[in-house]
């Protein structure tokens, strides 16, 4: 039987899951390679620092999953891959060979120069900061607290956001500075007002700026200084490190080029969706959004591919819905040159949400029976 590898648990790969386990008899074997058992969906975890969800309501269990799609977990990360010799090798050492390969691993952060400190944090891998944010609310409550977020995109902005609604909910005096020299620069200036709203409601300082790290404080370019017992990352993103030598076709920024059916072009047998690969169409932006709708197009053309039958083609639209948490249970919605923000705008990304969520859970039963088979 030939070897479907699945590299990353994200949102596209929890739709090639959920196809394979309709099917009766697989005619592929399938592995799902991946650090973790759970599968964080980032367009909750701001309300979860905001206090809003659960941990578990922004989790996805993948075993359960794996299992009714009658495929075996690995419970690691891919480190190197030979796309000539179809072949990958794990961070315990495991080497792996493959017939059809798809990967959703995402990209990595930019990290700063300062980026050792024990002050600084990034946002992904999200378990970092799943793991450290109880024990930043416990410091928190020290007199002057204080702890910057980098970068003025989306993410930022909803770490931000999240993080200072969650100080005042719990009546605490720390604050939390935000560090960009701009906000939302890929979005519309109606986008970039209603954010510029909602942060000087909020109490959150916003310094248009960029910062080093000196002396145990940010240095600002304004030669202001802040003296924070945290640094959070959201400075972008770059292209895995194991991409350069895996003789994969790569854009000028290091990324898996592939073309519209989300298949290699250099090498047809492997797919890729989601932040670690790269289109050349300019409404081919990194987002999740992409990722969710290229899931479908691949829960398709991996069988397809293998049964030698016809791929989808998956073409972005022109224009894209964004919702921004602000913190709060308001949000701010992105259509173009439309935006409009709320406490309703809030109620409709929670019920997008909610409603991804829940496609992709078993029920207690269904679960239980396919935690057995693991």
């Amino acid at each position: 039987m030939k070897h479907l590898v699945l590299v990353g648990g994200g949102h596209a790969h929890l739709a090639v899951l959920k196809a394979f386990a309709k099917q009766t008899a697989p005619k592929l074997r399938l592995t799902l390679i991946t650090p973790s058992p759970t599968q964080t969906y980032s367009g909750m975890l701001p309300g979860w620092l905001a206090g809003h969800y659960s941990l578990e309501d922004c989790q996805i269990h993948l075993r359960p999953l794996v299992a009714a799609a009658m495929g075996e977990l690995i419970l690691d990360h891919m480190t190197s891959l030979d796309a000539d010799q179809q072949v990958l090798e794990t961070a315990s050492g495991r080497v792996i060979s493959y017939d059809l390969l798809s990967i959703n691993t995402g990209s990595e952060t930019a990290f700063p120069d300062f980026a050792k400190n024990d002050k600084f944090l990034t946002i992904r891998p999200l378990e970092g900061l799943i793991k450290a944010w109880p024990e930043i609310l416990k410091q928190a409550q020290q007199p002057r607290y204080q702890l910057a977020v980098l970068g003025g995109g989306a993410a930022g902005l909803e770490l931000a956001f999240a993080m200072q609604y969650a100080f005042q909910q719990q009546a605490l005096t720390a604050k939390v500075h935000l560090v960009a020299p701009e906000l939302l620069s890929d979005h519309v200036p109606a986008v970039q007002k209603q954010v510029y709203k909602h942060l000087n409601a909020s109490g959150i300082k916003w310094h248009t700026s960029r910062a080093q790290f000196a002396q145990n404080h940010l240095l600002l370019e304004t030669g202001e200084t802040l003296q924070v017992q945290k640094v959070f990352a959201a400075t972008g993103a770059k292209a895995p490190a194991w991409l350069a030598s895996s003789g994969l076709a790569l854009d000028l920024e290091g990324y898996l080029q592939v073309n519209a059916q989300h298949q290699s072009l250099s090498h047809p047998s492997i797919f890729a969706a989601g932040d670690v690969c790269a289109r050349p169409e300019p409404e081919f932006g990194r987002s999740g959004v992409h990722a969710v709708y290229a899931g479908k197009v691949l829960a398709h053309n991996l069988p397809a591919y293998f049964n030698q039958e016809p791929l989808l083609s998956y073409y972005p639209k022109k224009r894209s819905l964004y919702l921004l948490a602000t913190g709060s249970k308001e949000a701010i919605a992105s259509w173009g040159r439309f935006s409009v923000s709320g406490a309703w705008v809030w109620l409709w990304k929670n019920y997008i949400d909610q409603s991804f969520m829940q496609q992709y859970r078993l029920s207690i039963h269904g679960l239980a029976a396919s935690e057995q088979k693991l």
